[in-house]
């Protein structure tokens, strides 16, 4: 057998070739995780929700009152106070925000929040009923920022 001549340089060559091709896997970048902040995007988280029971005698003495709490919001999503007045109150403030519905047999007409609307109660307010009406109250609780 003949042997075969290799030319000095190319063998350098193949050489760093090699070299690089073995050392190029050891100088992939490792993927590091991005930090996420959660952010509520269409559906509230089932442990947010809550309901309430509100109820004034007719002298005006709250029997039933909601406290929300300190480090959330409050938000309104439905109400059935009644009979008569529009009987929501924050800190002793009537709220806005709310529709009469009728009922059958012509009695005072039930609270309700308007359609497709919210009502955002501030962190730390005491929701109450007006003087003689009892009901209740849904919303969620979304946390202060």
């Amino acid at each position: 057998m003949k042997p075969i001549p290799i030319h000095p340089l190319s063998f350098l060559g193949g050489l760093a070739v090699a070299a690089l091709v073995a050392a190029l896997p050891s100088a992939t970048q490792t993927a590091t995780p991005i930090p996420t902040r959660s952010q509520v995007t269409g559906i509230v988280p089932a442990s947010w929700w809550m309901t309430a029971r509100l109820f004034t005698d007719v002298s005006g003495t709250p029997l039933q009152s909601y406290v929300v709490p300190a480090d959330r919001y409050l938000v309104l999503t439905n109400t059935d106070l009644g009979p008569g007045l529009p009987g929501l109150r924050s800190n002793g403030v009537t709220v806005a925000g709310m529709e009469a519905v009728e009922v059958l047999n012509g009695a005072d007409p039930l609270w309700w929040i308007q359609r497709g609307s919210r009502i955002v109660i501030e962190p730390g307010s005491i929701l109450t009923a007006d003087a003689g009406v009892s009901g209740q109250i849904w919303g969620y609780l979304e946390p202060a920022r």
